[in-house]
């Protein structure tokens, strides 16, 4: 795409889930709201929903590029990232990382009921963060357990179904 002097590249299959994720969180809100204006019926979804597409907003601009006259359209390999910028295509091995952490989704919302919020939470924190590549012993010792308490405080606090718990 070009505009005026410069030359865009869209990421469309970013764009394409950015725009489905905006479109089922508007159309949620408008299910909900058609249901009941309550506050005790749009509590969760009408924040939820605003930052969601706030998220999508902010999203938009890494989606469309400029291209570099110099270096042309082509895609960028592994060795011409810089430092905060994102390779566009990925390798089977980080694509079997992203399934890894679907199933750990899946698995998390399975033990729920089973294990406990509070020690599902933590597992799920614990691994997602392994996953997405953090090493380093000492956030996974000490965030998971720090986000798990702030979790689950926070949904009692706000939620008046007793959620089962093996700690808390």
């Amino acid at each position: 795409m070009r505009i005026g002097n410069n030359r865009y590249t869209v990421d469309w299959g970013h764009l394409l889930v950015v725009t489905v994720i905006a479109v089922i969180s508007a159309a949620y809100l408008r299910d909900t709201l058609a249901t009941s204006t309550h506050v005790n019926n749009i509590l969760f979804v009408l924040p939820a929903v605003i930052v969601a597409l706030l998220l999508c907003l902010a999203i938009l601009p890494q989606i469309v590029r400029r291209v570099d006259p110099v270096k042309g359209a082509r895609e960028k390999t592994r060795l011409d990232v810089k430092p905060g910028e994102q390779v566009t295509t990925q390798s089977w091995t980080e694509l079997g990382w992203i399934a890894l952490l679907i199933v750990c989704f899946g698995t998390y919302v399975y033990l729920l009921d089973r294990i406990g919020f509070d020690v599902a939470s933590w597992l799920f924190i614990t691994l997602g963060l392994f996953i997405c590549g953090e090493r380093r012993p000492l956030p996974l010792m000490i965030y998971p357990p720090i986000a798990t308490t702030l979790i689950v405080v926070g949904f009692n606090a706000l939620i008046p179904y007793p959620m089962y718990t093996l700690i808390f």
